[in-house]
């Protein structure tokens, strides 16, 4: 359609322009967003005249959402939903970088609970996640 037609033109100017090019777009269709990835390659004449373009574009739909899945399972832990140790230290490099840049403080509170396995062996798991839920509460609010 022309929403298709208009993400793709200026990749595809710059093909022509004698550039080779490698695009994402995603497209609203049918009430979901669609990825498409392609490439455009200029065939040039022994001048350096484009003369026309080569082109691939796919339906990356599903690779996306499955790169979607596993950037969430990587940041997040699989029991609790929340953040991971990963996920916290890329938020603390990106605090420390805005604090450098705008010169405010900055502090870290770290909670800990003694003997957080006597509380999962003594009261069960569910309640160990809520209590360990609500202290990573407790740390990530804003």
């Amino acid at each position: 359609g022309d929403f298709q037609q208009a993400a793709i033109a200026p990749h595809l100017e710059r093909a022509l322009a004698g550039h080779s090019v490698q695009f994402e777009i995603e497209l609203p269709r049918r009430g979901q967003v669609r990825h498409l990835r392609g490439s455009y390659v200029p065939d040039l004449d022994a001048d350096g005249r484009c003369r026309g373009v080569y082109g691939l574009t796919s339906d990356a739909t599903e690779l996306k959402r499955a790169e979607q899945q596993l950037e969430h399972m990587a940041r997040y832990a699989s029991l609790t939903g929340l953040p991971n140790r990963f996920s916290l230290r890329v938020q603390l490099e990106a605090a420390a970088e805005r604090a450098q840049r705008s010169g405010m403080l900055r502090a870290l509170l770290f909670l800990d609970v003694d003997r957080f396995k006597s509380i999962n062996d003594g009261h069960g798991h569910e309640v160990g996640d809520r209590l360990d839920v609500g202290a990573r509460a407790v740390v990530e609010l804003p």
